[in-house]
């Protein structure tokens, strides 16, 4: 008797792992998949801006990367070994895809002071590699523009100061800071803490 309900047992303990298993390895294909999604979206995006990019230089004026977004391209940075193309608007939907324009400062290309923000892990992960006397190439929509960095640092998120320049002190000069949050390599960002690198053309 003992024997033949071990023999009944076995079947249905086994019945339970392979389901465990299916389930176990259902999971993983979903997880993998929305991985491999999320990185096509990533670069299906990267791709749709660089032709709107391209596509901007040769009208004169900035367009949109797909038909229902609400910001444009307007130019394309480089950092170092990484280049990334700028929106006009630095709503959170943007930056989810790439730098953004601060709306109260000027475009860039077309002289005067532009802050352009992005995410410490993402676009800007190497911002804190930048030192002063580094150069930073902007291309915008009417040509390229080399940048210096004169000024890198942790500043409070509550300081404006970053975002005012003297437009006589630039005497024909523009400026670009680009500001991201802080600290790097950390799983949460300080939210009362921004890191900021300031940089100026030549004239």
């Amino acid at each position: 008797m003992q024997a033949m309900a071990q023999s009944m047992t076995r079947p249905s303990f086994f019945r339970r792992c392979r389901w465990l298993l299916m389930i176990a390895f259902l999971l993983g294909m979903g997880i993998l998949a929305n991985g491999m999604y999320t990185h096509a979206k990533a670069l299906l995006a990267q791709y749709l801006m660089e032709v709107a990019f391209e596509e901007g230089r040769k009208q004169g004026h900035a367009a949109r990367p797909w038909s229902w977004s609400d910001a444009r391209v307007t130019a394309r940075i480089h950092l170092g070994e990484q280049s990334h193309y700028v929106f006009d608007d630095h709503a959170a939907r943007n930056l989810a895809f790439g730098p953004g324009l601060m709306s109260m400062s000027d475009l860039l290309g077309s002289g005067g002071h532009s802050v352009v923000v992005a995410h410490r892990d993402t676009h800007f992960s190497n911002l804190d590699r930048l030192n002063t006397g580094d150069q930073i190439m902007v291309e915008h929509l009417s040509g390229t523009k080399s940048f210096t960095v004169i000024e890198v640092g942790v500043i409070s998120a509550h300081d404006m100061s970053v975002l005012e320049l003297d437009e006589q002190a630039l005497d024909g000069a523009s400026a670009l800071t680009l500001i991201s949050c802080y600290p790097f390599n950390t799983v949460k960002a300080d939210p009362s803490l921004r890191y900021a690198v300031r940089a100026i053309s030549s004239r």
